[in-house]
């Protein structure tokens, strides 16, 4: 939560701080102030209103049954949606196991399209 609030916080010095510079450079008529308060303004304004990717998860792949020391695969697959950026999928492992090879969490990139994955 301390986190979220250092984030609101942040973000409001950034609009306040840029949000003072514009309005200086309008009343001195100076374009630099102008320009150099207005692209990171028009960069926060974008983000915001551009959605991030959502990710659904399809189908975990899991094995019916399994012995003592034996390897098991699990196969997650699904899509992205939403806007474009990062999104990380993983598989939480159990206790009861042990990551043996391979990797449990995947970054996937994506653009303005959907995109599917599928990785074990």
């Amino acid at each position: 939560m301390k986190s979220l609030a250092l984030s609101v916080r942040g973000t409001r010095l950034f609009l306040s701080g840029f949000t003072v510079i514009f309005f200086s450079g309008l009343l001195l008529a100076n374009p630099i102030l102008i320009s150099a308060s207005i692209i990171p303004l028009l960069i926060y304004l974008l983000v915001v209103f551009i959605d991030p990717p959502k990710v659904r998860i399809k189908e975990i792949d899991l094995p019916s049954s399994s012995g003592v020391d034996e390897i098991v695969e699990v196969r997650i697959s699904g899509d992205i949606t939403g806007g474009p950026g990062a999104a990380v999928v993983y598989g939480e492992v159990p206790e009861a196991f042990q990551l043996i090879e391979g990797s449990n969490y995947v970054v996937i990139s994506k653009g303005f399209k959907e995109k599917a994955f599928d990785f074990s």
